[in-house]
């Protein structure tokens, strides 16, 4: 006789044990993405299944889905939301939200979790089709001083609240060494700094700083060391737009010379940023200098020269929405020149 073996709990306990050996599973195992209008939306077949593959009608599970932005900052902020569904239940987005209005990828993290099953998970990658902003420049104020003081001002203008703002700064000085921004002010807050070239030539200093404009209407004035007095201060004020309010600089380089051309170069900066180089150069035998708009992409120009006391000097901004990976500028005369230029993150 064939001893007959009897499994001990009955169908509540096989049911137990079959949940423990049940994993939750997505069906499809990715996501389709499309863009409508200002959404990204999804349609998912969430399915269960017992421990022997079978569907499993019982159970509901709440899916939940976090995004990670590779693009942080670009435009609204992304909202992520959680809708519950029920087993073998086909659920419809939108679940994700974001004005396209750039080009930028994403990766969408999904999970499956439900009392007493192992969570699933599962991952898309999606490109936004919108186009990037623009980055523009607006000279907002600016000033040339030649007299012997310790600051400098611009005239008033009206700040936008929110916008970032960029204060450029060429001076020579009768400091061969040590002369400073002590401070900076205006229709602005956070002030920093974002490169500075000291004493390029004997006495030649190049500053940039980056605001974020409060709304108020003044002057910008730049307040320097009072051990030492001005030869030439030119101060410069532009408003950015397009840009990334919460993080505006991509990176910036500093970089000085004793001859023609100026020249700055970096590996990895990105073509859909835009770009400022700001540069100054001084000839000790009195001739003004003139400094060339770069030869490669397109930009727009802002420039001086001149000569004060003993000294020729030549300013000039230059403000493309293309970044480059190189850019280089000739000077009419081969003289020292320093120069800092910024990539600056489109919105």
């Amino acid at each position: 006789m064939v001893p007959v073996v009897r499994r001990q709990g009955g169908p509540a306990l096989r049911a137990a044990e079959a949940r423990c050996r049940v994993g939750l599973s997505f069906s499809p195992s990715s996501y389709s993405l499309q863009l409508q209008g200002d959404e990204y939306s999804f349609d998912i077949v969430r399915a269960t299944t017992d421990g022997y593959g079978n569907p499993d009608p019982n159970i509901s599970s709440a899916l939940t889905t976090n995004l990670t932005d590779s693009s942080p900052g670009h435009g609204a902020a992304w909202q992520s939301t959680s809708v519950s569904i029920s087993a073998n239940q086909v659920t419809s987005g939108p679940a994700l939200y974001k004005n396209p209005t750039h080009n930028e990828s994403v990766t969408l993290t999904a999970t499956a979790t439900a009392s007493g099953y192992s969570a699933a998970t599962i991952t898309y990658s999606v490109t936004s089709s919108g186009s990037n902003p623009t980055v523009g420049y607006t000279t907002e104020a600016q000033a040339t001083d030649t007299n012997s003081d310790h600051s400098t001002s611009t005239g008033s203008y009206a700040s936008t609240t929110g916008a970032t703002e960029l204060v450029l700064i060429y001076r020579v000085s009768n400091s061969s060494s040590s002369d400073s921004v002590t401070s900076v002010t205006g229709p602005f807050s956070g002030v920093t700094e974002i490169g500075s070239v000291d004493n390029f030539v004997a006495d030649s200093y190049l500053w940039a700083y980056v605001a974020t404009g409060n709304g108020a209407a003044a002057s910008v004035t730049a307040h320097f060391n009072s051990a030492f007095t001005n030869t030439s201060t030119f101060v410069y004020v532009v408003q950015l737009s397009g840009s990334n309010t919460t993080g505006p600089v991509a990176q910036s380089l500093t970089s000085s010379g004793a001859s023609s051309p100026t020249n700055s170069s970096w590996s990895n900066s990105n073509a859909t940023n835009g770009e400022l180089l700001f540069a100054g150069a001084e000839d000790t035998s009195t001739q003004a200098i003139t400094i060339g708009t770069p030869s490669s992409g397109s930009w727009s120009a802002t420039t001086a020269s001149g000569t004060s006391g003993t000294i020729g000097y030549g300013v000039g901004m230059f403000e493309s929405t293309a970044a480059q990976s190189s850019v280089s500028s000739n000077l009419s005369l081969s003289q020292p020149w320093g120069a800092i230029t910024i990539e600056l993150n489109h919105g």
